[in-house]
């Protein structure tokens, strides 16, 4: 497995290449080696890489990744920081980390995300486990709501909301989230982690405050939609405060959206 490798803090970082490991090294300054994990011996791994299509090789795909830097962390005893997902937890509100799991989720990426959480209690190096809201930040490849969001403020076009916006979620912005990351691994912190901003925000919400920040107008646009409620209590992590909150994540969102407008 491909890795980047920072020397200074001997961490391991897999799925360097996506879009939340790019911003590690972006946010975090950080400067590393492109290398087989196996060709190196860290102190600390982050565990970012994963299958994320919704197709039925997820579950065996991340199985087998997991497997591999699960093996590697117990022969050399590294602490691992492994990025969960806040799927893993029903359609329901207040999920905290006792939680049950949804065992019964239709999601195949969700499912290999339990299945690499329930593997890891075979082994006995020291980890944590971080269940992550949905991120969003500027070029993301994932999120359509946000996807959307940064389209429409660049090309100065009306936000769209496709029924009444009910979907609910916690939220973390990508800087946040890596400073969290960061942090998390260079205390060797250990246990399970809600990584989302406090306060869960609705779709319809969203919107509005968009609204607010950018003067674009909504488009409402009618549609049967399933009710789609899951929300997390964020759990504190010892000699970590956020930079932001969603609401001043959001207007920073919006900033950069129509700084990126102006440049194309």
């Amino acid at each position: 497995m491909k890795v980047l490798f920072i020397p200074e803090t001997r961490t391991a970082i897999t799925g360097y290449t996506g879009y939340v490991g790019r911003s590690i090294v972006k946010f975090g300054s950080l400067q590393g080696i492109e290398s087989f994990l196996s060709d190196q011996v860290a102190s600390h791994v982050i565990h970012l890489a994963a299958h994320i299509e919704e197709d039925s090789n997820a579950v065996v795909e991340n199985q087998k990744i997991d497997q591999e830097v699960y093996d590697y962390c117990e022969l050399h005893k590294a602490h691992l920081t492994y990025a969960s997902g806040n799927n893993v937890y029903p359609f329901t509100l207040d999920c905290d980390i006792n939680s049950p799991l949804d065992l019964d989720t239709s999601s195949n990426y969700a499912k290999s995300k339990i299945q690499g959480e329930t593997l890891l209690k075979s082994y006995t190096f020291p980890r944590a486990i971080l269940r992550i809201a949905d991120v969003f930040g500027l070029n993301q490849r994932h999120g359509a709501l946000f996807q959307a969001i940064q389209e429409a403020v660049v090309l100065h076009h009306p936000l769209k909301l496709f029924g009444s916006g009910s979907k609910t979620r916690n939220y973390i912005y990508i800087e946040d989230l890596v400073q969290y990351i960061l942090h998390c691994s260079s205390i060797s912190a250990e246990g399970i982690f809600n990584v989302c901003y406090s306060d869960p925000q609705s779709t319809v919400a969203i919107m509005s405050s968009v609204v607010s920040f950018t003067q674009l107008q909504i488009d409402h646009i009618p549609k049967e939609v399933v009710e789609n409620i899951r929300t997390m209590i964020a759990t504190p992590l010892e000699g970590f405060n956020y930079k932001y909150n969603f609401n001043k994540s959001l207007e920073l969102f919006c900033l950069l959206s129509k700084e990126k407008g102006t440049q194309e």
